[in-house]
């Protein structure tokens, strides 16, 4: 079975799952919340996960950043080092911008895969729990 899914908001949901996915030893795709890039930068959720990383260093991860239908902001977060991203948008500005990750082996989504929102959760870490089948 491949990786969990959850759309994590902040360094809260975050560090609470890198520290789940560390402890059970499961794989976790985390994905930022719908056109994130626009409004809070490929920076600033790269940090967020980054340091999340850092305090759970064995945690397996995937991090995707959702770019919307920016193609513009999708290169700019190929640039930034991101190795997954979702764009959605005009399929030729798409095909592009996936022509340029693959050069780079970066993996483009085209679509959000079905994923817990941590923000709609009342308890996050239940939810992470049960998203890492353990809950």
């Amino acid at each position: 079975m491949g990786p969990r899914r959850l759309i994590c908001h902040h360094l809260g949901h975050a560090e609470a799952a890198f520290e789940a996915a560390a402890r059970h030893r499961r794989a976790l795709m985390l994905l930022t919340p719908a056109g994130a890039a626009g409004y809070g930068g490929p920076a600033y959720f790269q940090a967020m996960f980054d340091r999340a990383h850092a305090t759970h260093p064995a945690a397996r991860t995937i991090c995707v950043l959702d770019c919307g239908d920016d193609a513009a902001m999708a290169l700019f977060a190929l640039d930034s080092g991101w190795q997954a991203l979702l764009l959605r948008g005009h399929p030729a500005a798409r095909r592009r911008v996936a022509s340029i990750a693959r050069q780079r082996g970066v993996t483009l989504y085209q679509a959000p895969p079905p994923a817990i929102d941590l923000a709609f959760e009342a308890d996050p870490s239940a939810a992470i729990a049960c998203a890492l089948g353990i809950g």
